[in-house]
Parts: C-alpha cells; sequence; structure tokens
C-alpha cells in the first residue's frame, strides 16, 4: 500500500478520487494538516493512498515515509519534462502534484495561450504536452499543432470529459491519438503518461 499525504480540497472527486472510508481507529492528523485519504483502483489490485501537499501556513516540512507494500502495483514514473495545458484549477492542480511525486518535471498552464507562450520559450525543454481537448481560447489540438511545429519530437497526450469516440465524431480530434478521459484515476494518468512516453517517435 503506497500512502501520500497532501492536503487537497473537497471538491477533488472530479478527478476521479473518492473518500477513502474510515478504518476504525486512525490517529488523527495535526492540527496544522488537511488530508483526503483516497482509493485508486490498478487493474485487480486496490492501490490506497492519501493525496495532497501539506498545508504548512507559508512553511515547508517533509511528507511523511511512503510506505510500499510489494503486493500492490506500482504507479510508473519517470524523469521527462511534462506541460500540462488544462484550465479546470483542480485537475490542473492535482495532475501536477502527482507528476512531481512520480519524479516528473512539471509545467501547467491555464490557457492554450498561455501553454504556446511556453513552448514557445527555447530555454525550455518539453518531452509530452498533456492537453485538454476542448478549450475555452484554444482547442488541445491546435495548441499539440502549433507545438508540434517548434518541437517535432513533442509526444502529446489529449484528455476530455467527453468520451474519445464523441469528440471524433465532433471532428476536433482525430482518431487514434493518445486520449485519457475523465475523470481518470492516478494510477490511470500515470499509466497513460509512460505508455506514451515509451512509444517509438511517431506523429502525434
Amino acid at each position: 500500500m503506497e500512502r501520500v499525504t497532501h492536503a487537497i480540497a473537497q471538491d477533488d472527486q472530479r478527478f476521479g478520487i473518492h473518500p477513502k472510508p474510515s478504518a476504525g481507529s486512525q490517529p488523527a492528523p495535526p492540527p496544522h494538516l488537511t488530508a483526503l485519504q483516497a482509493n485508486a483502483t490498478a487493474g485487480d489490485a486496490e492501490a490506497q493512498f492519501s493525496l495532497g501537499l501539506l498545508s504548512l501556513s507559508g512553511r515547508g516540512e517533509a511528507p511523511p515515509p511512503t510506505v510500499v507494500d510489494p503486493t500492490v502495483e506500482r504507479m510508473p514514473d519517470g524523469t521527462e519534462h511534462i506541460l500540462v495545458v488544462e484550465d479546470d484549477p483542480t485537475v490542473r492542480r492535482l495532475s501536477k502534484e502527482l507528476l512531481v511525486r512520480l519524479g516528473y518535471s512539471v509545467t501547467d498552464a491555464s490557457s492554450g495561450r498561455a501553454g504556446l507562450a511556453l513552448g514557445s520559450d527555447d530555454t525550455r525543454h518539453f518531452d509530452l504536452a498533456l492537453c485538454d481537448v476542448i478549450r475555452g481560447d484554444i482547442s488541445g489540438p491546435a495548441v499539440a499543432e502549433a507545438l508540434r511545429a517548434l518541437r517535432p519530437s513533442i509526444r502529446v497526450l489529449y484528455m476530455s470529459g467527453d468520451t474519445d469516440e464523441a469528440i471524433v465524431k465532433t471532428g476536433v480530434l482525430d482518431e487514434g491519438k493518445p486520449f485519457l478521459q475523465k475523470p481518470f484515476t492516478p494510477m490511470q494518468l500515470a499509466k497513460k503518461i509512460r505508455e506514451v512516453l515509451d512509444q517509438p517517435e511517431t506523429g502525434s
């Protein structure tokens, strides 16, 4: 069992994270710490964890040590640099927090234009862009196309609350593009990110 402790908002259930039932008499968290216990299913194994960052009123503190159960599937990790382009602040924050925990470097943007501005910065290197398909200013595919014109080797993973079939029918996203449907669990995000990064270089 992996347990990671952070502070996250009550509406984080939209991300695919649900409060963990009380397990009897667990010790109360410190008064300065607010955490949400969560469950994520990884195949047939149940990966239980707590997701959130410590809320310490402006001071940093190391998270508690992680306890690993060898019978539970581990989330795949990495060291690549990921650009997260997502206008939903909860999804953007949780995605970034999880990916950082898994070892990735993460830069986030709250709009398509902000993502393009970051992508055009020659001082930054990005291995993958995680883009919301339907955006308020610029669609995810349009952002990805512009990023790939600047960085031909960048991989792209799209995400949306709609199914990939529904999005393909609208003509916004081409069939067969790497896609993750919301809400998704941390394990689903970790696996899909690793899957796209490990694919042979082809047009995304």
